[in-house]
């Protein structure tokens, strides 16, 4: 039961829900695992994100060191 709620939080977390649309009472133990799943649903969220603007910015480097290239066979070229 513990693994379902965790997991329905995560899933709420990714989706744009907010922590305090927890359907537990608070004080159960039910509660605290919603909250636990949500927080862990926030940082594979956090963790996605870093490593998708790692990716961007890679990929930005690359245009950028070919947009350069291309401005010096231009430029050599005498275009």
């Amino acid at each position: 039961m513990f693994n379902t709620i965790r997991a329905e939080a995560q899933s709420h977390a990714r989706t744009g829900g907010l922590p305090i649309d927890n359907p537990y009472p608070k004080g159960t133990s039910y509660h605290e695992v919603w909250d636990q799943g949500f927080m862990d649903g926030l940082l594979i969220m956090r963790r996605h994100y870093a490593e998708t603007l790692k990716d961007y910015n890679k990929l930005l480097d690359d245009h950028h060191r070919v947009e350069k290239e291309y401005q010096s066979f231009v430029t050599e070229m005498g275009y």
